[in-house]
């Protein structure tokens, strides 16, 4: 596939995804209960298991029943390698349950209790495993107040840029990327 053809494919999907965004249908949404227990859930896991070194981030996914499953980052500290937290509950919950239409939100924590959205692999990951499922995410409308959290479709995660509280200011971008004109 040329690469004119692969952009032209690429601009389709992406201006089909950005309606939603801009136009109807409701794509942020604000949190509710359960969501804010998944917090709290995930925020007492990561205090008791993750550290600096190899165990960074904990990701927390909340089943339609109320049971919440973990995974974590870890790192080899060896190498480079590392599997993400998205990957470890993602796996998780296969083995919970495999209807992936029950589970309900998902939310990412660093050791500092900061809040991450996954990274550009793990949106890709859970937009073709989870695609309704609810993503907890900074609020990409209020950059400046990290702690202010929406949740979105892993399926509309995509457009909008990766950023997490540790996120260098000039480097946030804080609304969708637009497509780079040739």
């Amino acid at each position: 596939m040329d690469v004119e053809l692969k952009y032209l494919k690429y601009k389709q999907k992406y201006d089909y995804v950005k309606t939603f965004i801009g136009g109807s249908e409701s794509v942020v949404e604000k949190l509710n209960e359960d969501d804010l227990n998944l917090i709290k859930a995930a925020i007492l896991f990561g205090a008791q298991h993750l550290d600096d070194k190899l165990y960074n981030l904990v990701a927390a996914i909340q089943h339609k029943d109320g049971t919440i499953l973990y995974g974590l980052a870890s790192r080899s500290p060896m190498s480079s390698s590392e599997v993400h937290g998205e990957e470890s509950v993602i796996s998780q919950a296969r083995i919970y349950d495999k209807n992936r239409n029950n589970f309900k939100s998902l939310v990412c924590v660093t050791i500092s209790v900061k809040f991450k959205s996954p990274c550009g692999s793990c949106r890709e990951l859970l937009k073709h495993h989870f695609p309704n499922l609810d993503i907890i995410v900074p609020d990409y409308n209020n950059p400046e107040d990290i702690d202010k959290l929406v949740k979105i479709k892993s399926k509309y995660l995509l457009p909008y840029p990766y950023e997490s509280g540790d996120t260098a200011p000039e480097s946030k971008l804080g609304e969708p990327i637009d497509i780079i004109k040739k």
